[in-house]
């Protein structure tokens, strides 16, 4: 049934200024203090990110509050179906570039502004939400030198977003081997995974995850995870050596900090 009136949608913006401390506060509870060290280590490491949760979860917060994290001499480069982050007028210091996509406007589609955003030299890529027609595109720009860059899935739970992102590459009908793309996914595009959920009224950060292939199977080593009956984040599995190796070399501080707090797997 169409309207009868003419109808016009607007959506406001909040003006708030969000970093991992202020998800931390009461007034959020996002995270904790312990899980702000583990993922300032993890952007200092330049380890690939991957954010899922349902709509309305913190997604944009979290993405946001990371960012500003991020040391402002690197170039980022954010891909955004409508301008949602803000990054420039929130990080005026920053070293950011922004770009819209439009898929109705071939010139301005997802694929172009990966294009003439890779000759922008990028360090790092924030690509708000990964879809269909670019998902290969940010493949290959994370297996291609733009460590530490960071998107968002819609996934239920971590585990299914390696599979989703390998059957958005597979729909370009390149003839791909999917279980070698798969793999190659685990490995260079969703090495940290954060899971958003919302806890009593309130949006949390569920999980810290490190993606881990092996034997063909997909894991998800729960670095950090929620524990709803408790109604606190838990500690359970260590990063695996290949992380460690990885932190050592990028951020030896942080892996000070992560021995000390017995989140890394004894070598």
């Amino acid at each position: 049934m169409w309207n009868a009136e003419p109808t016009l949608t607007l959506r406001f913006y909040t003006m708030k200024y969000f970093n991992l401390s202020t998800l931390c506060k009461s007034d959020y509870a996002t995270l904790n203090k312990p899980m702000k060290l583990i993922l300032e280590v993890m952007l200092r490491s330049c380890f690939n990110m991957v954010v899922t949760g349902p709509t309305n979860s913190g997604k944009t917060n979290l993405i946001k509050a990371l960012v500003s994290e991020m040391p402002d001499h690197e170039r980022l480069i954010t891909i955004e179906s409508r301008y949602e982050l803000m990054l420039k007028r929130d990080f005026p210091s920053k070293n950011i570039i922004e770009y819209e996509i439009d898929e109705e406007d071939e010139l301005h589609s997802g694929s172009q502004a990966f294009k003439l955003a890779l000759r922008q030299s990028p360090k790092r890529i924030c690509h708000a939400e990964i879809r269909d027609y670019d998902a290969n595109i940010y493949v290959r720009a994370c297996t291609r030198g733009h460590e530490g860059s960071i998107t968002s899935v819609h996934a239920n739970v971590l585990e299914d977003v390696p599979d989703a992102i390998t059957d958005m590459c597979m729909l370009d009908s390149r003839g791909m081997d999917p279980e070698r793309l798969r793999k190659r996914i685990t490995e260079y595009v969703t090495q940290i995974g954060l899971e958003m959920g919302v806890v009593e009224g309130k949006r949390k950060l569920l999980r810290i995850g490190e993606y881990v292939y092996r034997d063909g199977v997909i894991q998800v080593r729960d670095i950090v995870r929620y524990d709803y009956v408790n109604r606190a984040w838990t500690f359970k599995d260590k990063l695996s050596q290949r992380a460690a190796a990885r932190i050592v070399r990028m951020h030896p501080e942080g892996f000070k900090q992560l021995i000390h707090a017995g989140c890394i797997e004894s070598c």
